[in-house]
């Protein structure tokens, strides 16, 4: 019914001042060897399989965000606030314009409701329905929200550049399906 499709976000794991870090044996690396990469976030877009929607012209194709997370931890390389919003911007406008791609107008999310503000103030969502006991999180509260991703302008003003501009395309965040 659905068709998944991944993003991940990397890190190297030389840290920002240009030191190598050390090898699982203790050893050094040297400059020209390639640094390993770990994934520092992850989001899953799933689309519907039958992408014709109900059949109806101009009826909304709607897909869904889920498992959206960025580390917090430190990394050792010392990821800051302004880090972590990097990563979940160049996520989300790269599932944004994926998104678009696939024919989609809409993306639902359910989130804790204490996420519902940032959805809102980010992306325009609207909550659909009350708070509800999520089965899928161990009977955790759950906020249904619903955005309009064709809407840009609906977005945070701030953070519109990001889902309307071309020149974010290249990415160094890419998709897996």
């Amino acid at each position: 019914m659905w068709r998944p499709i991944t993003f991940l976000a990397f890190r190297s794991d030389g840290d920002r001042l240009g030191r190598s870090p050390a090898a699982s044996d203790g050893t050094r690396r040297t400059s020209n060897e390639a640094a390993p990469h770990q994934i520092c976030g992850t989001v899953t877009l799933l689309s519907p399989r039958d992408n014709d929607g109900d059949g109806r012209v101009g009826a909304p194709t709607i897909g869904r965000i889920t498992r959206l997370a960025v580390d917090h931890s430190p990394f050792g390389t010392g990821i800051t606030a302004t880090g972590y919003r990097t990563i979940f911007l160049e996520m989300t406008s790269c599932m944004h314009r994926v998104a678009l791609q696939m024919g989609l107008t809409h993306l639902d999310a359910v989130v804790h409701p204490r996420h519902a503000k940032l959805y809102r103030r980010v992306f325009g969502a609207e909550p659909i329905g009350e708070t509800f006991a999520c089965e899928e999180v161990g009977g955790s509260p759950g906020q249904y929200m619903r955005a309009d991703i064709t809407q840009p302008s609906h977005f945070h003003a701030r953070l519109r550049d990001r889902y309307e501009s071309k020149a974010a395309s290249q990415s160094l965040i890419a998709p897996r399906s």
